[in-house]
């Protein structure tokens, strides 16, 4: 089966928040933020942005890294 494009990020934001949920501080909002910021994201693509502007846009640090890695 092939993902598109915000399915693809919707399950690697998913997988990055399930290994964020075993460890200290763990935000148990942050699924739900991740997936709002892909919604956009993909929304940003689909008019034009290229991948690696809009990850830059809505997500920083080591998510926006892992995302930059899994679309290169």
């Amino acid at each position: 089966m092939i993902m598109d494009f915000h399915s693809q990020l919707d399950h690697y934001l998913t997988q990055w928040d399930i290994k964020q949920s075993t460890k200290r501080g763990y935000n148990p909002f942050a699924l739900g933020i991740y997936l709002e910021r892909a919604a956009d994201l993909a929304n940003d693509v689909a008019q034009g942005a290229t991948i690696s502007d809009a990850i830059d846009i809505h997500f920083n640090d080591r998510i926006a890294a892992m995302l930059h890695k899994k679309f290169s």
